[in-house]
């Protein structure tokens, strides 16, 4: 179990990410946020890729609470604010899924998914209008994408399986044309890439307790009751014995009849007590 985590801290002393731009300023932390704002550059590719990367398994979880304040806008689709993870950083043409912002008239959440196993490559949808605080939420299992917007699900598709393919995380800020995008600002919050649910964790967590406390207390109550039963079978059985002697004894007037009653009744009275305690036992 694995994750990934990019906040300002990483853009503060970075360890597991890299910032870059390829004709401008780099990403900044202001205020705890990690911030990307809009150029006027022609050909700016700004963003903040991972350095390391993380083995998709059962799960492949992306997680992103961030912020966008456009107020300036293109005619051009690829001028575009993206969070994806990919399986290629070199060539960008195997997996890929994520949330991107395209710089045009209407500005909204769009949700994708690439992959030259699709037969159209490339898919994207509608994911919401963007608020004053976004939380999306794109989880991948068993060649499943699932797609939560503040923790709704907004779309289920079919995907490809991507079984312990190596993903990296990127947050990418385009500007193709050189449009003028100064005053846009992106402020994200956290991204996180992981390959468990917590609540994975917590049923882990939960089995392993069952295992190493629950079980053994309910192995020994049970080998007690076994044990328990045993002891009270074998007074039993003393006390049938003791009951038929008495019987015998009585009969060939060994005893008096007075003496006969007493002791039997002691007799009658355990043998109902440790029937009783049998049948709580069983």
């Amino acid at each position: 179990m694995e994750k990934l985590e990019l906040t300002a801290n990483e853009i503060e002393t970075p360890r597991k990410f890299k910032m870059y731009n390829t004709n401008g300023t780099l990403p900044y932390s202001r205020n705890g946020k990690i911030i990307m704002s809009g150029t006027m550059t022609l050909n700016s590719y700004q963003g903040i890729i991972s350095l390391v990367s993380l083995r998709a398994k059962k799960d492949l979880i992306l997680e992103a609470v961030f912020n966008a304040k456009i107020t300036k806008i293109s005619d051009n689709p690829e001028n575009e604010f993206a969070i994806f993870v990919s399986n290629d950083i070199v060539n960008w043409k195997k997996e890929e899924f994520g949330v991107v912002i395209r710089l045009i008239n209407e500005t909204k959440l769009k949700y994708y998914v690439q992959s030259p196993q699709l037969a159209d490559f490339f898919v994207e949808f509608d994911g919401g209008s963007i608020k004053e605080k976004n939380y999306v939420k794109i989880k991948y299992t068993n060649s499943r994408i699932k797609v939560f917007l503040d923790g709704k699900l907004v779309r289920e598709l079919d995907f490809v399986d991507i079984w312990n393919e190596k993903f990296y995380l990127v947050v990418s800020l385009k500007n193709l044309d050189g449009s003028d995008f100064v005053g846009n600002f992106f402020e994200i919050e956290k991204v996180i890439l992981k390959n468990f649910e917590e609540y994975d964790i917590l049923r882990f967590t939960l089995v392993l307790f069952l295992i190493i406390v629950i079980v053994p207390v309910i192995v020994f109550s049970l080998f007690f009751r076994v044990i328990m039963i045993g002891i009270l079978k074998t007074k039993l059985k003393m006390l049938e014995r003791k009951k038929a002697l008495l019987e015998d004894a009585y009969f060939k007037r060994r005893i008096d009849k007075e003496l006969f009653s007493k002791e039997m009744f002691k007799v009658q009275e355990e043998i109902k007590k440790i029937n009783d305690e049998l049948a709580k036992l069983s």
